[in-house]
């Protein structure tokens, strides 16, 4: 997600405004963390605000994407899902590099194929 400069994201859990926190080194510099005061603490001190207002950005806007052992392929910068994973060709399970068809990024893939047995009781006949 693309912001603005300058434009600060709310927090994703409470949709509060972030605040910037500062503190003052021995060495007369000043180093800068935005937070919500609740949710989102936690973060790098930085030496300009503008840095700490890319890292809030960054923070704030994190999106969690399920890409290992999923049913089909999925792009680990995005979240798409690819559908009909199963007719790319591998090479002993590794897949060529994929381009995101939704993002342009590019991303590898390995396939792993677990086999199973069924197996059933033969009655046998009564003489």
């Amino acid at each position: 997600m693309e912001h603005e400069s300058g434009v600060l994201c709310k927090c994703p859990e409470c949709g509060k405004t972030p605040s910037l926190a500062d503190v003052p080194l021995e060495n007369g510099s000043t180093h800068f963390k935005y937070f919500c005061g609740v949710h989102r603490a936690c973060g790098e001190w930085h030496l300009t605000e503008e840095r700490a207002a890319e890292d809030w950005n960054r923070r704030a806007t994190y999106k969690h994407i399920d890409h290992n052992r999923t049913d089909e392929i999925v792009c680990p910068w995005c979240g798409l899902e690819c559908c009909d994973s199963w007719e790319l060709e591998d090479n002993f399970g590794e897949i060529e590099p994929q381009e995101c068809e939704e993002c342009g990024k590019m991303f590898s893939a390995h396939r792993e194929v677990t086999v199973t047995y069924d197996t059933k009781k033969i009655e046998e006949e009564l003489i």
